[in-house]
């Protein structure tokens, strides 16, 4: 596993990132939409205008696995690591969500 993520970290690096809790999680019923704020959002890709990150593709299995992580992140009030993508695929002004990491 850590051979896994170490293998990651280089291409994550590249992207943005936060590290903090989680302020607010978010999901909509008319299209799935899930989105999450994280105190001390900084640096983003010039498309994403607010400083909430979306999960790409909630219905995938990794995207229902990031909800679940920010969520228990949420409940626990523990810190999370979100990196994004540098894009904004899912939503024009929310950065995409590549990685949910539980932060110490």
């Amino acid at each position: 596993m850590s051979l896994t993520l170490a293998t990651l970290a280089p291409a994550a690096a590249l992207a943005s990132s936060v590290t903090g809790k989680i302020l607010q999680l978010y999901t909509r019923e008319t299209d799935g939409l899930q989105m999450v704020e994280v105190e001390g959002r900084g640096a983003r890709p010039a498309c994403a205008t607010q400083t909430y990150m979306l999960i790409r593709d909630e219905k995938s299995e990794a995207g229902k696995a990031q909800f679940a992580m920010l969520m228990a992140a949420f409940l626990a009030d523990r810190q999370v690591i979100v990196f994004g993508s540098d894009t904004c695929t899912r939503w024009p002004d929310g950065e995409d969500i590549t990685i949910v990491e539980y932060a110490r």
